[in-house]
């Protein structure tokens, strides 16, 4: 995943760019590909690209399509002809070409805050609106990609990478007692939207956050529904809509001719790899397709080997 950092001084400071470039040199693990900052006033932005698809061949950020929004996003958009279709019913020129940060702005630039009800995939990201002077920040809506943030005095600082945000001289290192308890309690923080570091705050997943004039709003956009039922005349009809379902969402991920699988000897990630192969060749495309596995030959009884392999 790329690695995404913003700063907004609320007291309309001017952003300080060593402190911004150290907080994004501290991301290029994450992103060995390219490496920028963008600074308004205020506001400023730090991306760290790594290349997964064809699309981001061309992609630079932090990005803006006018200079009146600006994004910092680490996001696989899914869905992409279809989000295109609704854009350009919308007036908006994009294109299949375009990468998945300029689609998200496209779709900002069309609905506004809601753009979130008309993206699919995994995504983190937050934009800077000039004109409105607020931040408009999002998480996917299974929360696959992190993103934390802290709001300390005039400062909000954000980051999909929490030792990032810990570099800001105003961010403590006070720990969330709570936050530990329940690490020692049942292994796990309990609360969606804590961390261990009393000043950093994680956004839970599909919600979003906009912070305007010093003051926070977040908001959950999506819950996963669990209504309604799917009936089928004949047994054969409910495989086969699993087969085209599973195809259209992995043909989504196979966006580039470079693709690993995590296999292991389940149905779930055979089922993945299964119908990753179909995709590729209906497409016709070379790509160099490869699957790991991680197995125990003497240590433990495993069959992990033997049916990865099959």
């Amino acid at each position: 995943m790329s690695g995404i950092v913003g700063i907004l001084n609320a007291d309309g400071a001017p952003i300080d760019r060593g402190l911004l470039r150290q907080m994004t040199q501290s991301l290029a693990f994450r992103g060995p590909d390219a490496q920028e900052m963008w600074i308004e006033g205020p506001a400023g932005f730090g991306h760290t690209l790594f290349r997964t698809t064809f699309e981001s061949e061309t992609e630079r950020q932090p990005a803006s399509l006018d200079g009146e929004a600006w994004i910092v996003a680490d996001a696989r958009i899914d869905a992409r002809a279809d989000l295109i279709r609704k854009l350009r019913n919308k007036g908006e020129g994009c294109s299949l070409a375009d990468p998945d940060c300029q689609l998200i702005l496209y779709a900002y630039r069309a609905w506004g805050e809601a753009c979130v009800e008309h993206l699919l995939g995994d995504f983190a990201f937050a934009i800077w609106d000039t004109r409105e002077r607020w931040l408009f920040c999002a998480r996917d809506h299974f929360g696959v990609k992190p993103f934390f943030y802290a709001h300390v005095g005039d400062h909000f600082v954000f980051s999909n990478t929490l030792n990032c945000v810990r570099i800001h001289p105003a961010v403590s290192d006070e720990l969330n007692d709570q936050a530990i308890a329940d690490f020692l309690l049942f292994e796990g923080n309990q609360e969606p939207d804590t961390t261990s570091f009393a000043d950093i705050n994680r956004l839970p997943a599909a919600h979003v956050l906009s912070l305007k004039e010093g003051s926070i709003c977040i908001r959950r956009y999506w819950t996963l529904p669990v209504d309604g039922a799917l009936k089928y005349r004949r047994a054969s009809e409910y495989l086969e809509q699993f087969l085209e379902l599973s195809d259209t969402a992995v043909a989504d991920r196979l966006r580039t001719n470079r693709v690993g699988i995590f296999l292991s000897g389940g149905l779930d990630s055979s089922t993945v790899a299964a119908s990753a192969h179909s995709v590729i060749e209906r497409q016709g495309q070379p790509t160099n397709l490869h699957a790991y596995s991680i197995v125990y030959d003497s240590l433990i009884p495993d069959s992990e080997r033997y049916y990865s392999g099959l």
